[in-house]
């Protein structure tokens, strides 16, 4: 894994030295057009950056075809479909500071656009089950439902937290289907009771349980792993008992209590960025520097 801090002017800026570090990482560029840009992820399958004005969509499939567009290939997140669209994250045409987390599996990184943090997530998670139960163990999300960078909405939600109700994170399951990965509800609290009515996943414990997680006795910070889960209602899985699918790499839950902004906490010699909500200063997850 490695780690990149610099200044993007813009978001044209961005989307180039993000290319550019992930190529210098072992990805390679099979598609470049002035609003595509489709990557193959050294480990398995396909991430495709969308340009739409200021801002990045994110589209993922294990397979690829040249000759297809990119929401004709086999496998691709489906949209619109029950109003859904694509994960994205909200950028601007003015500089702003990135960090950017490349492994041979994903993309993962936080902009930060005067005093708000957009994050994002893009290619594999670590999961639980091996290549012939879980081919394609794909993950993508952005700051939800976010139209722009400067957004105040409770739906303007970094994906391990909310997600959205329109543009969610999303998981492609074991069979191959995709599922939206979001809270039951809109509120902004740290602190509620998932009622899990549909068929959706949700990133664990950040599914009400945050507000719980505390220090060690002498203060230290703790960390937990972020883990997708997949509930389905309709098969009789509740919350708690379903597909506990893999973890989000590199991403982690830690108490909020005493939490800044860009503070780092080190646990046993690997350091952790300290991450806002977007633009909240009470709701923060770890990012792992090292």
């Amino acid at each position: 894994m490695a780690l990149y801090t610099f200044t993007a002017t813009d978001q044209n800026d961005f989307v180039s030295k993000l290319l550019a570090r992930a190529v210098g990482e072992g990805w390679t560029l099979v598609r470049d057009t002035a609003v595509e840009k489709v990557l193959k992820i050294p480990a398995v399958g396909y991430l495709a950056l969308l340009i739409d004005g200021v801002n990045v969509e994110f589209q993922a499939f294990r397979l690829y075809d040249a000759a297809r567009a990119i929401a004709d290939q086999i496998g691709s997140l489906p949209t619109p479909v029950g109003g859904l669209k694509l994960p994205r994250i909200p950028l601007h045409n003015q500089a702003f500071q990135v960090w950017l987390s490349v492994s041979e599996r994903r993309l993962a990184g936080v902009c930060r656009i005067s005093n708000t943090y957009h994050s994002f997530y893009a290619g594999l998670i670590l999961p639980f089950a091996p290549t012939d139960q879980y081919p394609f163990p794909c993950y993508v999300g952005g700051s939800g439902d976010a139209e722009l960078w400067s957004s105040t909405s409770s739906s303007a939600s970094a994906y391990p937290f909310y997600g959205g109700q329109s543009r969610p994170g999303r998981v492609c399951l074991p069979g191959g289907g995709w599922q939206e990965v979001s809270r039951s509800d809109s509120g902004d609290s740290l602190d509620f009771k998932p009622s899990y009515l549909y068929e959706r996943a949700y990133v664990w414990p950040f599914d009400g349980g945050l507000a719980n997680l505390g220090k060690t006795l002498a203060g230290e910070h703790v960390i937990y792993n972020a883990m997708i889960v997949s509930s389905t209602p309709a098969a009789g899985l509740a919350p708690d008992d379903g597909m506990w699918l893999g973890y989000l790499d590199g991403i982690f839950a830690c108490s909020n209590v005493g939490a800044s902004a860009e503070s780092v906490i080190t646990i046993d010699s690997i350091q952790y960025l300290l991450v806002p909500n977007v633009f909240r200063g009470s709701q923060y997850y770890a990012f792992r520097l090292n």
